[in-house]
């Protein structure tokens, strides 16, 4: 190899040894940014995976209590009693009492007009019936989902199953195992939701960023857009750059090292005596008086 093909093939293998590094650390700083983000937003999902768990076991407990009730149904003692346990239980927004399939009261009162049981969309492994989304017959709040235990139904607010405190920019959602909305903090994508909760428990989707936990009844979705971690990603680069600059310098470093030691005179009598590259001439001496060598 002459010597301008050395010189190039340095200065190649010099700039790869440059760049290389410094880019590899940026993409390792974006990986590990990335994970703690995931990390996070898994912690945010577990969290309301245990709200709601909470929240269902309150709502489990009061249903269960106004079930024992052994007083006449409807009446003033047992509006009352469905009434305090409304006030007491802080997920329940209403409690209700249904005969032969109908609402017969409430803990607003005694109620007009046939309302029937609504169908549920699944049942927990408590044997507790819910819908998940029901309209309030004695208000007229916003849709809220539906508990049932055997003759008496309570109605929370979704809210209160995703009630947990998270960063800004963070999402939350509740789903059943299929797929049905439950709960939501922050106004979460139902489609992009339903789209998570097939795939796998952590990663990227086109801008957004996710971490998905399952429970016995629920599966909770944390979501965010990728770009709330540029402070992360950035942090992570200032603490690697300087590695990645020391790769480098040691790289360039031994480029330029063999390379002068490749283009030195005793450097090119070595590679030449090990490539065979020298040839032997005879020059004979002859006596031209005798002939002789």
């Amino acid at each position: 190899m002459d010597r301008s093909r050395i010189i190039v093939t340095a200065v190649v293998l010099a700039m790869l040894g440059a760049i290389l590094p410094i880019a590899a650390m940026f993409h390792l700083a974006w990986i590990q940014a990335v994970q703690k983000e995931h990390g996070r937003l898994q912690l945010f999902a577990s969290r309301a995976i245990a709200r709601a768990d909470i929240s269902l076991n309150d709502a489990t407990a009061a249903l269960r209590q106004i079930d024992q009730f052994t007083g006449i149904r409807c009446s003033a003692d047992h509006i009352a009693r469905m009434r305090q346990l409304t006030i007491n239980t802080r997920p329940i927004e209403e409690m209700g009492y249904f005969e032969n399939g109908l609402l017969k009261c409430s803990s607003w009162g005694p109620t007009e007009g046939r309302v029937a049981q609504s169908t549920p969309d699944f049942t927990t492994r408590d044997s507790i019936a819910v819908t998940a989304r029901m309209q309030p017959v004695m208000s007229d709040d916003h849709f809220l989902m539906a508990l049932r235990y055997r003759d008496h139904n309570v109605l929370v607010d979704p809210v209160r199953f995703v009630d947990v405190i998270v960063d800004p920019g963070v999402q939350i959602a509740l789903t059943t195992q299929t797929g049905i909305l439950l709960g939501a903090l922050n106004s979460p994508n139902p489609a992009r939701i339903e789209k998570i909760i097939a795939g796998p428990s952590e990663g990227i989707d086109d801008d957004l960023l996710f971490a998905a936990a399952r429970g016995t009844d629920w599966i909770a979705v944390a979501t965010e857009p990728t770009s709330q971690i540029l402070g992360s990603v950035r942090k992570q680069q200032f603490m690697l750059l300087p590695l990645g600059a020391f790769m480098a310098a040691f790289i360039i470093g031994v480029v330029v090292w063999l390379s002068r030691r490749r283009l030195s005179p005793l450097g090119e009598l070595q590679i030449a005596v090990r490539k065979h590259e020298f040839i032997v001439h005879y020059q004979p001496i002859v006596e031209l008086r005798t002939g002789n060598c």
